[in-house]
């Protein structure tokens, strides 16, 4: 078994939950402009399958575990999805406005951390148990 298996599935089950979550997009700035854009951007998702996001699932967890190099992988939004993200969302077809702003994960062989929202911390949602 590929020595990231576990933790690619702990990072891949809280992007699923994510990108299902229709929490109202955010990038920090409350002027009324960039709030009518971020509502634009709410109105922009798409409903998705169950078979869309088993293909979503399936991907980053290959995504993560193909990762060729020994090193933290980092999964982000800005305003869309990066690498790891937008290869499994095209390949399941799910729409890149579905991901929510500003949201980054660190994965490892022994951790996955989170945060969410610009400017906020990362915290740890999972780590390793003998280490």
């Amino acid at each position: 078994m590929n020595k990231r298996h576990e933790a690619a599935i702990i990072a891949a089950d809280w992007w699923v939950k994510k990108v299902c979550s229709n929490a109202p997009h955010s990038n920090g700035d409350r002027s009324a402009e960039n709030l009518f854009a971020m509502a634009l951007a709410d109105y922009g998702r798409s409903p998705m399958t169950e078979e869309q996001l088993d293909i979503f699932k399936a991907e980053v967890v290959k995504g993560i575990e193909e990762y060729p190099y020994n090193c933290e992988i980092d999964l982000y939004c800005d305003y869309g999805p990066g690498l790891i993200l937008r290869d499994a969302a095209d390949k399941a077809g799910i729409n890149h406005l579905n991901f929510p702003f500003k949201t980054g994960m660190y994965v490892s062989e022994t951790e996955v951390r989170v945060k969410e929202g610009y400017g906020q911390p990362y915290d740890t949602i999972w780590r390793k148990a003998d280490v």
